[in-house]
Formats: C-alpha cells, structure tokens, sequence
C-alpha cells in the first residue's frame, strides 16, 4: 500500500508570490507556518520542490485564498481534468 503523502504542483509561482505580498506575509511568515527553513520555502514557492496538499491548504487559508485563487495557483491540468471527470459522472 502507497503512504506517500500527496504532493501538489504550484502552477502559478508568481500569482502565489503576488498573493503573499498583497496579504503582507513574508517568506519567513509562510516557512514559520509550515514548519520548514525559508530556503524550503522559496524552494516550494518557486515551483523546484513540489508542496504536500496539506501544505498547499494551510498556505491558501493563511494567504485568505478563495477557490477561484487556490484553483490559479495550485491546480494542474490532472486535477482539473479529474473534477471534469466527477462531474460528468454525476
């Protein structure tokens, strides 16, 4: 069985980093949240370390994403498609 926790692509590195200015959060701010050194951060930030789901979900609520955001910045073609797909079978 497959305990690999779910990682996330960030598609939108700078709609991500417009977001944190705007909120006014630093890098340090969102690695403090998330429990990491800032350089994993920026690492995660500009899309070279991918981001576990959970990570992705703390950041949007920290950063007050709507949907509408989260779905510009975090979501990847695979995921789109799959919510195509749910639906259609609905």
């Amino acid at each position: 069985m497959d305990t690999a926790i779910p990682k996330i692509s960030i598609v939108n590195t700078k709609a991500l980093k417009i977001t944190r200015v705007e909120e006014e959060k630093t890098q340090d701010d969102l690695a403090h949240l998330l429990k990491i050194s800032r350089g994993t951060y920026s690492k995660k930030e500009n899309g070279l370390i991918n981001m576990t789901i959970d990570e992705a979900v703390m950041i949007a609520e920290e950063l007050q994403m709507d949907f509408n955001k989260f779905n510009k910045v975090f979501a990847n073609e695979r995921l789109k498609r799959e919510k195509l797909e749910y639906i259609g079978h609905k």
